[in-house]
C-alpha cells in the first residue's frame, strides 16, 4: 500500500480549494457583477424611459440613476474581484474601475443602436464618477472594517 500524496503547499490556498468552494465563490462574487450588467443592458435597450413633469427634475433623475448604476457596478467589481484578497489593493481597485469605465463607454455606444436613444459622452463621464466614487467607497469601507 502507497502512503497518501501530501497536499502541494507549493500552490496559493485558493488553489488547493476543493472545485465545489472555488463554484460557489464565483458565483457569490461574480453573479452580482453580471446581474447588474445585464440590468444596465436592459435599462439602455429601452427605446423610452418614463419622464418626470419637470425638466429639470428629469435630467437630475436620469443623471443621478447613471451614477448610481456605475457606483454599484464599481462597488460588486470591487468586491468580486478582491474575492481572492482580504484587502482592495490599489491594483485591484484600478482593475474594477478599468472594467466599469470601459463598460460604461460601451453602454453608451450599445445606445447608437436603440432607436430613440443616442450615446453620450456626458453620461459615460457621469457613469465614470459613479464608478470613482464606487471604488472610493469599497476601499474605505474595507479600510474602516474591524478586523
Amino acid at each position: 500500500m502507497r502512503p497518501p500524496i501530501p497536499p502541494d503547499t507549493s500552490l496559493p490556498s485558493a488553489a488547493r480549494e476543493r472545485p465545489a468552494v472555488r463554484v460557489g465563490a464565483i458565483v457569490t462574487h461574480w453573479l452580482p457583477v453580471v446581474a447588474w450588467m445585464a440590468l444596465i443592458f436592459f435599462l439602455s435597450s429601452q427605446p423610452a424611459l418614463p419622464r418626470a413633469p419637470d425638466q429639470l427634475l428629469d435630467a437630475l433623475i436620469k443623471k443621478g440613476a447613471h451614477f448610481g448604476e456605475y457606483l454599484v457596478l464599481a462597488m460588486l467589481l470591487s468586491r468580486a474581484l478582491s474575492a481572492a484578497r482580504e484587502a482592495i489593493g490599489w491594483r485591484v481597485s484600478m482593475l474594477a474601475l478599468g472594467i466599469a469605465i470601459a463598460y460604461a463607454v460601451s453602454d453608451e455606444l450599445h445606445q447608437r443602436f436603440v432607436p430613440g436613444r443616442s450615446p453620450s459622452p456626458w453620461d459615460a463621464g457621469i457613469d465614470s464618477l459613479g464608478a470613482i466614487a464606487g471604488v472610493t467607497l469599497c476601499t474605505w469601507w474595507r479600510r474602516a472594517a474591524p478586523r
